[in-house]
């Protein structure tokens, strides 16, 4: 209770008395300071937000560490400050908004990571891929070198300095090898020695192996020869005339080679009055004798005139068929002896030729001709030559290996003059046949079919009662060569005899027979039959023998896989689908070339009214329907066009002229066309869609020849459908097959000893076409029973007349 008094009377005297209040509180501020708020200092700055990049951060902190008081003012300022940090991209990059942009060879949020490029696809190397920081390179294989940055290409090593080698460089894929010519081998991985054939087995020979530089030969025993198969065989053929004509050659070379073969030659003879007699004759512009058939009559005595000839001097100019003329026209040839002439040039002459040479044959010489080096012409060689078995090359005056071959070619023909053969020889549409009668191979020892044998040694002749047959099946086949003579392609297979087998001494003759066929480049090939625009005529078959076979058919679509085989209704809206096909021949270089087609109202070809289809394997550039989908490319031509009719004929025949191109002859095929726009075209074998070729109604006036309608459906033609009629060199013949047309392309050639003919096989008969009508007005003459569809050529062909069998046959039409 008294302290609750004490406190009344202390707030009373408070209230009551306020001076001494005031003064209390004076008193108390004078005794408290004023003192600032004060920041502490910062703190360091955190860790980054980011690595890298572009929005990376990092913040810093204080604290008060004074308060204000007393009146003190107190802390400004924030306690917290941040700030952008790591804006950066590694490895070159740079920021583009809110990301790193990377430079090549980097990935990542900064850039930071290298991309391996050659862990995807070999980073496109075509060989090894090396990674690198940031990038990567690629590199080659040996044997390659890069091209561009990635491809890797082989280095052909051979190109420079021949990659090393003595002899033969070979490049391969990523390397190369060295090699040698025959008569070498490797001595080490460049070099190459000689070879002694001579040390192992005396070179094979019989007689004499001769070693030389790079190769060897065989020769034989005076009075004896190499026959085909190898031994030495006695020379049989007694009296000959041999004269050797040579041009002097173009450059400076030594003509001791020249000289040996010609030794050689005369080597196998018995040179005598009435035996063997020899000639050697230089030539230029001008003739240079060293010795007449009668100037030396043993062997010795020629050896050693031989060996007298002086070393060449050159020349650039020569007259060969002066030549040839002047040793046919003045030289001391017998009557009732084998003349051969020899000619050995180097290079074209500077003279007509053919004429001269022609002279010779016909004056009883059988030619041969020798080409030296690579500038003579090979025509001229033909031109010179009896036939081709007479025809040589070497490839030098030095090549001593290639005349020896020569030599024993010679040698194997010279001893078969005056020997009789009987043979028959069928050329037919791919292949060759050959019937020798064995009466007539008395003379050479032969017997059994398997002592005969073609080019091939491995084609052996079939024993056929009184005859010995050999099938050729293809012209490609048993060795056999082929050459274009002109406008003839030559195909040429030798039938040679060998020993017998157990004979261990042989003194008999060797049979050496050349075959020859000769089928002509061009040939016509006309669809007679007619194409009516609603009914279409009938196809045909005609055969023979000695001929290329070529089929010409009309198809349904351009697929060409459906033929027409019966008479189809082809309206003027169709479009006509033609096919020639060359058949039965394997030599792939051979190819069909369409020339001129060209369409008429009547089945004869040279019709004052005509329509050009094709020109010169072109297609006719007024009629937009035309269109060649291949020619000149394979043994097939193709082409379509759009029906129609002429204006007051109811039917179309269409005629082609077609030939067998040799591809192997740059640029001899394919004919080159212009487009309508100008443009230079090719023969293609794209779909007409393709070539961008629209199909033109009939109202299209640019499509036809003619105005007014085609009726479609019963046109007024009472004639019925005409056989199908070919003419060709004058041979008709006819049989009727559905779809296609075959043609044949004759031989022609030397005459041959005898002819015969085999009987027709035509299926027309004398009393019209076949199935009996009769024919109608704008027909062909039916066949008479006469008209041949298949020849075969019989000759007896004497050796001694030409020199050496060669079958030439030929069908007079």
């Amino acid at each position: 209770m008294l302290s609750r008094t004490i406190l009344v009377v202390l707030l009373l005297v408070l209230v009551l008395w306020p001076d001494g209040s005031q003064s209390w509180r004076r008193r108390r501020r004078r005794r408290c300071p004023r003192v600032n708020c004060q920041w502490s200092g910062w703190s360091g700055w955190s860790s980054c937000s980011r690595s890298c990049g572009a929005y990376g951060t990092q913040s810093r902190t204080r604290y008060v560490a004074v308060h204000a008081r007393c009146g003190g003012s107190g802390c400004s300022g924030p306690s917290y400050q941040s700030q952008a940090c790591n804006r950066r991209c590694y490895n070159s990059g740079y920021i583009s908004g809110n990301r790193c942009v990377c430079r090549s060879g980097y990935t990542g949020t900064c850039c930071q990571s290298d991309i391996n490029e050659c862990s995807s696809g070999n980073g496109g190397c075509s060989h090894t891929c090396y990674n690198t920081h940031g990038s990567y390179y690629c590199r080659c294989r040996t044997g390659y070198r890069l091209s561009g940055s990635r491809s890797c290409v082989d280095i052909n090593e051979c190109s420079s300095n021949n990659g090393g080698c003595n002899q033969i460089c070979t490049n391969n894929a990523g390397s190369y090898r060295c090699s040698c010519r025959a008569g070498y081998r490797l001595s080490g991985s460049r070099t190459c020695v000689d070879i002694n054939e001579c040390s192992t087995n005396n070179g094979g020979c019989s007689g004499t192996c001769t070693n030389i530089v790079g190769g060897y030969y065989c020769s034989c025993l005076p009075g004896y020869r190499l026959a085909s198969s190898g031994p030495c065989v006695e020379f049989t053929t007694k009296a000959v005339d041999l004269v050797f004509l040579i041009a002097r050659p173009r450059s400076s070379v030594s003509n001791s080679d020249v000289k040996k073969f010609i030794k050689s030659v005369v080597s196998a003879l018995n040179v005598g009055q009435t035996a063997a007699r020899v000639a050697v004759i230089e030539y230029t512009s001008l003739m240079h004798s060293h010795f007449d058939l009668p100037t030396h009559l043993t062997n010795a005595q020629v050896n050693s005139a031989i060996d007298r000839i002086p070393n060449w001097s050159t020349t650039s100019y020569r007259k060969t068929g002066n030549a040839i003329k002047y040793v046919t026209d003045y030289l001391s040839w017998r009557n009732g002896i084998p003349k051969v002439l020899v000619v050995i040039t180097d290079s074209t002459s500077n003279d007509y030729v053919t004429g001269p040479a022609q002279s010779a044959k016909n004056a009883g010489l059988i030619l041969a001709s020798v080409g030296v080096g690579n500038s003579i012409s090979s025509s001229e060689l033909r031109g010179i030559a009896t036939n081709s078995s007479y025809r040589y090359t070497v490839s030098s005056h030095t090549d001593i290996v290639g005349l020896m071959a020569v030599r024993d070619q010679l040698h194997r023909r010279l001893d078969a003059l005056g020997t009789e053969v009987s043979l028959e020889v069928t050329c037919n549409s791919g292949s060759i046949s050959v019937k020798m009668e064995k009466s007539s191979l008395t003379s050479f020892q032969i017997s059994s079919a398997r002592d005969l044998h073609l080019q091939q040694a491995t084609c052996l002749a079939r024993d056929a009662g009184n005859y010995y047959t050999f099938n050729i099946a293809s012209l490609s086949a048993c060795g056999t060569e082929k050459e274009q003579d002109g406008d003839h392609f030559v195909f040429t297979n030798t039938i040679n005899s060998r020993i017998p087998s157990g004979v261990q001494v042989w003194r008999g003759k060797l049979l050496a027979v050349n075959v020859t066929c000769r089928y002509p480049v061009d040939l016509s090939v006309s669809l007679t039959g007619g194409i009516n625009p609603v009914v279409t005529t009938e196809t045909f078959t005609v055969e023979g023998s000695g001929e290329f076979r070529v089929t010409m058919g009309l198809f349904q679509s351009p697929t060409f896989g459906t033929a027409y085989s019966t008479t189809p209704s082809i309206t003027l809206e169709d479009d006509l689908y033609v096919g020639l096909n060359l058949q039965g021949v394997s030599h792939s270089e051979l190819v069909l070339r369409l020339r001129n087609c060209w369409a008429t109202p009547t089945n004869n070809a040279d019709d004052t009214i005509q329509y050009p289809i094709t020109t010169d394997g072109c297609a006719n550039a007024e009629d937009g329907t035309v269109y060649i989908m291949e020619n000149a490319q394979s043994k097939q031509a193709r082409f379509r066009v759009q029906m129609f009719r002429f204006a007051s004929h109811p039917r179309v025949y269409l005629h082609c002229t077609i030939s067998v191109c040799d591809q192997v002859s740059p640029g001899a095929c394919a004919p080159t066309c212009a487009t309508r726009s100008g443009r230079r075209w090719l023969p293609s074998t794209q779909p007409e869609e393709a070539a961008g070729r629209e199909r033109r109604s009939v109202g299209d006036t640019r499509v036809t020849i003619s105005s007014g309608p085609i009726v479609q459906e019963g046109v007024d033609d009472d004639d019925e459908p005409s056989p199908v009629v070919l003419a060709l060199g004058g041979v008709l013949g006819t049989v009727c097959v559905a779809a296609l047309a075959v043609v044949g392309v004759k031989f022609a050639g030397k005459v041959a000893a005898k002819s015969t003919v085999a009987p027709s096989t035509a299926a027309s008969s004398a009393g019209g076409h076949p199935g009996g009508g009769a024919s109608t007005g704008d027909e062909p003459p039916p066949y008479s029973a006469a008209a041949p569809a298949s020849k075969v050529v019989t000759s007896k062909l004497g050796m001694g007349d030409d020199g050496f069998v060669s079958s030439l046959p030929t069908v007079k039409i």
